[in-house]
Order: structure tokens, then sequence, then C-alpha cells
């Protein structure tokens, strides 16, 4: 995945770091991507995958990532068709070109590296897993299908007194367990007929990519906001609120069971919240638009006027989502402290199945993915609907 390093690098540099054989004699990424697509999938965080590019330096990876990620995803396509190839960049074409006698040999095999960087770009923008989780773990730390999670439960952990000298105290650990199980793939096809390919069609193409990503982000932040906002592992009981209003409440200005509270319901419990899942609307048409607002909701609204929606409110961080899992005719938000609320895990992220032919077999390829994730202290977390 992309570092925080800005700095690309020329085309002919990258053909070297990904080609069959690097000029210092070892092997690169191609060899490998190939014997996956031979298999019929691409996977970026294999392990093979992942060793292939240890003989790159992280800058050099970071530098490759980044260029990848200049690439336009349509006009790479477009240089691998014989109809098109004339109307790309020169230096996009020498490129795929460098590494083989048939000319899409070798380099032709960045494709797949490309499409995911597609979808991981338009996933991104609507995946809230990061923001919402204390932990993301990868596959590299779930060798298995599950993994369980031991919590401490809440004030196990005393501290005990001693003289100078004295031997200290042995304590027993309370816990409960979690199960994190990814036994579950979620699927995704293309939406990419065969004519689009055959017609050369590659903008359409790229637009359906991308749209695929994003949809994979929004499931993957729909899974995630349940486990959330269901509280369902864990230590402690969830600070349930629901309204007596149609509509989000910050404070009782008109009714009862209100954001407010759950604030203090979750300090009454020992956690001060420091982040809050809210919908755009819940925002726009409910605390800063309710029918004569008053008070901190005119002053929010006058912000919002001057500057947009906000990044934070009453010091939390405000993490904005409009699945349709919170954005219900009773909307759903949740106010929580994110180093306790909860573990997201991915087994496996984004793979591209039933996929072979890097160009042609975008047609019936699929994405695949593996995902759960468990709540860690539930009176940490103070979930909040609205009145149906």
């Amino acid at each position: 995945m992309p570092m925080e390093i800005k700095e690309t690098m020329p085309l002919q540099e990258m053909a070297d770091k990904i080609a069959w054989k690097r000029s210092d004699g070892t092997e690169g990424p191609a060899r490998v991507i190939k014997e996956h697509l031979e298999r019929g999938f691409f996977d970026p965080y294999e392990p093979d995958i992942l060793e292939a590019w240890r003989g790159t330096s992280k800058e050099d990876r970071a530098k490759f990532m980044n260029t990848v990620h200049s690439i336009d995803f349509a006009d790479l396509l477009r240089a691998t068709d014989r109809k098109t190839w004339h109307s790309t960049p020169t230096a996009l074409r020498e490129f795929l070109a460098s590494s083989g006698t048939t000319g899409i040999a070798g380099a032709y095999f960045l494709i797949p590296v490309k499409l995911w960087d597609e979808m991981q770009t338009e996933s991104v923008q609507a995946d809230i897993c990061a923001q919402i989780s204390k932990r993301m773990i990868g596959p590299e730390a779930m060798p298995g299908t599950t993994l369980k999670v031991d919590i401490a439960v809440d004030g196990s952990y005393a501290v005990n007194v001693s003289t100078s000298g004295a031997i200290a105290p042995t304590e027993t650990i309370d816990t409960c367990t979690a199960t994190i199980d990814c036994s579950s793939i979620y699927t995704m096809n293309f939406r990419i007929g065969n004519d689009l390919i055959e017609d050369s069609q590659f903008d359409i193409v790229a637009l359906h990519v991308q749209e695929a990503g994003r949809q994979v982000g929004e499931y993957a932040s729909t899974l995630a906001a349940t486990v959330l906002y269901s509280a369902a592992d864990g230590d402690g009981t969830k600070n349930q609120i629901t309204s007596d209003l149609a509509y989000t409440e910050w404070d009782s200005d008109g009714g009862a069971h209100t954001l407010e509270e759950a604030i203090i319901l979750n300090q009454d419990d020992g956690y001060v919240p420091d982040t809050l899942l809210l919908t755009h609307k819940a925002f726009l048409y409910d605390i800063i638009g309710t029918s004569g607002a008053a008070g901190m909701e005119s002053d929010l609204k006058r912000d919002f006027l001057k500057s947009g929606y906000p990044n934070q409110i009453a010091g939390m961080n405000i993490v904005w989502s409009d699945i349709a899992y919170l954005n219900a005719a009773a909307a759903k938000a949740v106010v929580f402290t994110k180093e306790h609320g909860m573990i997201t895990a991915r087994k496996r992220w984004m793979r591209v199945e039933h996929y072979s032919e890097p160009v042609k077999d975008l047609t019936g390829a699929v994405i695949s993915f593996r995902q759960d994730g468990v709540t860690i202290y539930a009176d940490s977390i103070a979930p909040y609907v609205e009145a149906s």
C-alpha cells in the first residue's frame, strides 16, 4: 500500500522493479503475479507477493505505488489494446513493452496492481473501519479463520501496596473472550460487459471498477458499524439510547434521551467519549435544523454556513458516514471511546478472483473479502437511535 512518501519514479525504473528478473539478477513481483493469475486470482496481501517485494526498499516501494497511483487506469488499459495504444502517452507504451518480446509481457502484470489500487482508492472514501476501530488486524496476524480476543474485565488490574522488600502478591486477572470469525466470504461481481472490453470502452470500464471499490468500502463499513452499534461482545453493557423524538437531538430541547445523555452515561461508566459516528442528515436536518432550535443548535448552524461540516463536536471526533444502516428512517448514531470500543480484522481484503487474463477477465472477475469485528468494553459505547 502507498506510504506517506510522495515521490514517484520514472516508468522505465518501474519496469525494472516489477520485472521477471531485475537488473541485479533478483526475481521481481511479475513472476509471482503471473503464478497467481494462472491460479485465477490476484491478492497483493498474499505472502509470496509480499516476499517478492522484500528485495525493494520501503522508499522505492512507496515511489512505485505512488507512480502506479498517478497512472490513469483507462490509459493503462488502452496501452495494451492494439486498437487504442496509439492514443496513450508514449512513456506508458514504452513501459509496457520494456520487459517482454510480446509487448505485453512482464510489465503487463502491472495491470492487476493498478486494478487493486483503483479499487482501494475509491473504497477508502467510504470505508470508516479504521476510523472507528482501536486496531485493524490484517491477514498476517490471523493464520486461521478465527481469532480469540481475551479482554480483561474492567477493574481486574488492581494496584497492591507492599512494604519494602516484600514479595508482591500474585493477582488473577478476570477475562472475557470475544471471537473474531472471518469464515464468511463477501463477494461482488464487476458489472463489466464483454462489449465494453471488445469495443475498448476503457473509460467506462474504469468507472465500473471505481464504483465496485466504493461499494465494497460501504459494505465493510456496514459490517463494522453493525458490530459497534450492537456492542454484543466484551466486558460491560452498552448504554443504549432511544430518542422519544423522530430526529437526533443534542440536548433536551423538547424531548428526552439525547446525545448529551449518551455522553453522560459513558462518563458515568468511566469512559469519556472521543468519537461520534454520525450521518450528515442527522446533523444538518436534525441537530442544527429542528424547528425552534436555539442555543447551541443555532450556533452550530451559523458555523456550518461559514465552514461546512465540522470535524469535531464537544471534544469528539466526528466520523461521517451515510451508509444505509445508519441513515435509515430511524437514523442511528454512536457515541464511544475509540481506544476501548472495537477491533476489526480482515483476513482478506479485495482479492480479485476468476481472474487470469488481466484485461479480458475483467468481464467475469469477482471481488472477495473476509472481515469481522468485536467490541471490547461495551460500556464505553452508547448507541443512539431516533424514534420510529
